[in-house]
């Protein structure tokens, strides 16, 4: 569990760095410029070894909080990393 929350940990430092810096950069905005943390909740599935309900708690817990950090959305977020965590729990069972 603490591989999952310092790989957490660091997607979200690195979301929170590029959302500060890219905005700056000329042609440097699109609406994937800080997607770490998306892409580590999509990594992160195999380390739960099959614990589906830990890790949609864990991925909508981990929504909240970047919600809370980055945009300042209520529960938007939560809801989309939850749905996200729903997709790669589908993929990596038929794969």
């Amino acid at each position: 569990m603490s591989t999952i929350v310092i790989i957490s940990v660091i997607s979200l430092i690195l979301d929170l760095v590029l959302s500060n810096f890219l905005p700056y950069i000329p042609g440097g905005l699109s609406l994937f410029t800080t997607s770490f943390s998306i892409i580590t909740i999509f990594l992160i599935y195999p380390l739960f070894n099959g614990e589906n309900k830990n890790y949609f708690i864990y991925s909508f817990i981990f929504g909240f909080i970047y919600d809370l950090a980055l945009t300042n959305l209520f529960l938007y977020d939560a809801i989309v990393f939850l749905f996200i965590a729903y997709i790669s729990s589908v993929i990596y069972k038929n794969f």
